[in-house]
């Protein structure tokens, strides 16, 4: 959760690869990212709460990351790997109603390719979700993932539907989620739709 200490130790103690024989590793790295408080710049130093935005913060997540990539690609194990960077939400905030507007987290996904040959980062409009991410890993691992659905390199449906959850708040307290569907491009937002199901959540007594 501490990013700048994070990167000082990348950066300081650096990524080593030690080969006991096995098919491969698997590493899930948690970043505090744009979380606030707002506390970091671009270059990845703690520079104190409220002397960061929101974007210096986020540039200096994704600085983080481009420094483990590149370390792993001094290590050579940059190609043959599955990478996926992605976030738990995109831009949220408390409401008693209904978002106010599309959101949508960050996906960005390089498949492994042991030929060495690289692309450049293209933008793709499959509309992929959270839900995909899961059989992108255990295909990566080599697991069977055709029983979690399709990966996000076979997504293809264009009007494809996916669900959104968001809570509801007073303010205080989480009140409810409410259930959206979306239908195509997560960043119009008429294509989404209250589906109508709704779990209400008693909050506590002040």
């Amino acid at each position: 959760m501490n990013d700048p200490a994070y990167y000082e130790k990348l950066t300081t103690k650096r990524l080593s690869v030690v080969d006991e024989g096995t098919a491969g590793a698997f590493r899930f790295i948690h970043l505090n990212g744009t979380h606030i408080p707002y506390l970091m710049d671009e270059s990845c130093t703690e520079v104190g709460e409220g002397n960061a935005t929101l974007d210096q913060q986020a540039e200096g997540a994704l600085n983080i990351v481009g420094e483990y990539l590149e370390q792993m690609k001094e290590l050579g194990v940059y190609d043959s790997s599955t990478i996926v960077v992605t976030a738990d939400h995109g831009y949220w905030y408390s409401t008693p109603d209904m978002v106010a507007g599309p959101t949508s987290p960050i996906m960005l996904v390089k498949p492994a390719n042991d030929s060495g040959s690289r692309k450049p980062m293209a933008i793709s409009n499959a509309p992929v979700s959270h839900m995909d991410f899961h059989p992108t890993v255990i295909e990566a691992i080599g697991g069977d993932s055709d029983a979690y659905g399709d990966t996000v390199f076979e997504i293809n449906d264009p009007g494809r539907k996916r669900l959104y959850y968001m809570t509801t708040s007073n303010g205080r307290h989480d009140t409810g989620i409410r259930e959206i569907e979306i239908s195509g491009d997560a960043l119009d937002f008429n294509n989404w739709k209250l589906t109508g199901n709704d779990w209400p959540i008693t909050p506590p007594e002040d």
